[in-house]
């Protein structure tokens, strides 16, 4: 079994502990020499700045042993088998390219903990061990088994990471989390996660080729899941080749934006929003999803596989997106999902654009044929690129558009 003992594999470094403090430099400035000043002492933690030592026989008792709120700077090589708890403030970050956290397969997180405000940048974090459902960078305490809101850490900044081949999870965010300008891809389980954080932030991402182990797409695998988070922003990611949805937003969600995504070539939907509530999907370009998820259900398909995806959500606008080559193309179903879900509701499909996506429209499985007429469900002004004869689904069956049209949909849309 390889060594669990941290390992730097590359050139020389020296430790330089650099607190301003130390230098006798009052952190505020001082006198601002205008006589305006108020002199008083400035009561602001120390804060460090360390080079990590190449030597270092155990990293994570030499984070613990520096001051919380110390930034820790890596130099290239590979660092094997790391496990840390970081402290609030924390932040690690390397000096260079070519900074590799390896877990070896054993190993099973590298950063994990419920500290706020920890920052990551510039790592590679690979090979991690982590169990199913967890991840190799947690905002939560690996060692517990809690991963509620209360119980995790917040405003962490991850920025300028790759995160592969973990054998479950990539990254699990907490509340309040950035996560930026990072490649998360070929984990097993899942690209991203996140529950029940309030005001995350999901940008500039490629989030491609999640969900190596096959898991059951239907249970939680693929690209990004997100469940009961508040004002949740995913933008402008590259999302595709995933073994699941791309994007999906699942139970309990409210005030979600998805915008200026382009998501491609994922087994299942390319923007999945389920059993929530608020959701803005807008500007986002989709292109042939589904198509795995439809050869998988067969004659079942049912609008299932589509580019974008609504299942017994309510309040949710769709606008602006251009879909191409999916297994359908943007679809809504009411599904019977306990007494507390939410119902399909105050849906409103409007200017967008949907090119050869096999059936556009809504259905039910909950007999209840009075949802077409009672929930304000609307498609308006949306264009349609070669349809086929039966390419829409109103009032429980397939329809053509000059049919669709008259009951009500599309009024001022156009099938070419």
């Amino acid at each position: 079994m390889p060594s669990r003992r941290p390992l730097l594999l590359g050139a020389g470094a020296v430790c330089v502990v650099a607190v301003a403090a130390l230098a006798g430099l009052a952190l505020s400035g001082g006198d601002d020499g205008g006589g305006g000043g108020s002199g008083s002492a400035d009561t602001s933690p120390e804060t460090s700045e360390i080079d990590v030592p190449t030597d270092v026989a155990d990293l994570a008792a030499f984070v613990a042993g520096q001051p919380p709120g110390s930034t820790f700077r890596f130099s290239a090589g590979t660092y094997a088998a790391i496990e840390i708890k970081p402290r609030e403030g924390d932040q690690f970050v390397a000096r260079e390219e070519g900074v590799v956290f390896d877990g070896g397969g054993t190993a099973t997180f590298a950063i994990g903990g419920t500290a706020d405000d920890v920052v990551l940048r510039g790592l590679r974090v690979t090979n991690y061990a982590s169990a199913l459902q967890q991840a190799a960078i947690q905002a939560v305490d690996p060692e517990e088994d809690d991963s509620s809101p209360g119980a995790q850490g917040e405003r962490w900044l991850l920025e300028d990471l790759e995160v592969d081949t973990n054998a479950s999870v990539g990254i699990f965010l907490g509340s309040g989390a950035t996560l930026r300008d990072s490649h998360i891809h070929d984990n097993g389980q899942l690209g991203i996660k996140a529950y029940g954080g309030v005001d995350l932030l999901v940008e500039g991402n490629e989030i491609s080729g999640n969900n190596t182990a096959m898991i059951d797409a239907g249970f939680e695998a693929g690209g990004a899941k997100f469940v009961a988070t508040t004002r949740l922003t995913v933008r402008a990611n590259d999302v595709h080749d995933n073994q699941g949805p791309g994007l999906w937003t699942d139970f309990d969600n409210l005030d979600t934006l998805y915008e200026d995504n382009v998501v491609s070539d994922n087994w299942g939907a390319g923007i999945f929003h389920e059993i929530s509530g608020t959701a803005t999907i807008r500007n986002n370009t989709v292109s042939r999803n589904g198509l795995g998820e439809a050869e998988s259900r067969g004659d079942g398909r049912w609008l299932w596989g589509a580019g974008i995806l609504v299942s017994t959500s309510s309040d949710v606008e769709v606008t602006g997106n251009t879909l191409d080559g999916n297994a359908n193309g943007i679809t809504a179903v009411q599904q019977d999902r306990g007494a507390d879900a939410p119902e399909l509701r105050n849906l409103w499909v409007h200017d967008n654009v949907v090119g050869g996506s096999g059936t556009n429209g809504v259905a039910q499985d909950v007999d209840d044929s009075s949802i077409y007429l009672t929930r304000d469900l609307r498609f308006e002004s949306n264009q349609y690129l070669a349809p086929g004869p039966y390419s829409f689904h109103w009032n429980d069956r397939p329809l053509d558009f000059a049919t669709w049209q008259s009951l009500g949909n599309d009024l001022a849309g156009t099938a070419t």
